[in-house]
């Protein structure tokens, strides 16, 4: 599940399937923008654990921080 609609039916099926969604941004929108929203986030989740630095690599003391 992307997002969650705010149309009433939507809460029934998630109670339903027992799932919860992964954005609740009260959209009334169909055509997969809880998943172009869903799958942003995801990436940039994967781009901040890969290529972020360390305090390490950064060269920075944690005694500072």
């Amino acid at each position: 599940m992307a997002h969650k609609s705010v149309e009433a039916g939507h809460q029934v099926m998630l109670d339903w399937i027992g799932q919860k969604p992964f954005v609740d941004l009260n959209f009334r929108l169909g055509e997969g923008t809880g998943a172009a929203i869903g799958i942003s986030l995801v990436e940039c989740g994967v781009k901040i654990m890969t290529e972020m630095a360390t305090f390490a690599d950064a060269g920075v003391s944690e005694s500072h921080v």
